[in-house]
């Protein structure tokens, strides 16, 4: 029982960590490719080849929102109409450095309810370690009997053979 009820606050503990790891920053890089076969107007890529690659690092806030930031890379090569931003091959390069912070208004805002898993998680590790400890103090309770019984026992035996042992003299 004592073995059992002791992997309940290691499993809490865990759950604790677990909670407190959304918070964690998180890196991510994404890639993607995209060909265009349209025109768009004067500024457009018209049929087009475009490359971005972007990769930063992201993480919740306790406020309830997500901060982010990324450098982004793009490359484009243009086939049709010409790009008054393009190079004199017709490929050029965008290059961005992205800070973005976001704040829901009503969904999931303020430092109480996002940290509400981490609060709930230590009080049910606190009442697991509890019980845990409630458990120890039972089981050495019910070996401490046992043992003055068996004590008892014992002793109960070795005055009857005594008392057996008179009586057989008498």
């Amino acid at each position: 029982d004592v073995k059992v009820a002791g992997y309940t606050p290691a499993i809490d503990e865990t759950r604790v960590t677990e909670a407190e790891a959304r918070f964690d920053p998180t890196v991510f890089t994404n890639l993607s490719y995209e060909r265009r076969d349209r025109e768009q107007g004067i500024f457009s890529t018209g049929n087009a080849r475009i490359v971005t690659a972007s990769s930063g690092v992201r993480q919740l806030l306790y406020s309830g929102g997500q901060a982010e930031l990324r450098y982004q890379v793009g490359w484009t090569e243009p086939k049709g109409s010409p790009n008054p931003f393009a190079s004199s091959q017709g490929q050029f390069w965008e290059n961005e450095l992205i800070l973005e912070v976001t704040q829901p208004l009503l969904r999931d805002f303020g430092n109480e309810i996002n940290r509400a898993r981490i609060t709930i998680n230590r009080n049910n590790q606190r009442i697991s370690l509890l019980d845990f400890r409630k458990q120890m103090e039972d089981t050495a309770t019910e070996i401490e009997r046992n043992y003055w019984q068996l004590v008892s026992g014992e002793r109960d035996v070795r005055i009857n053979e005594r008392l057996l042992d008179e009586t057989v003299k008498t």
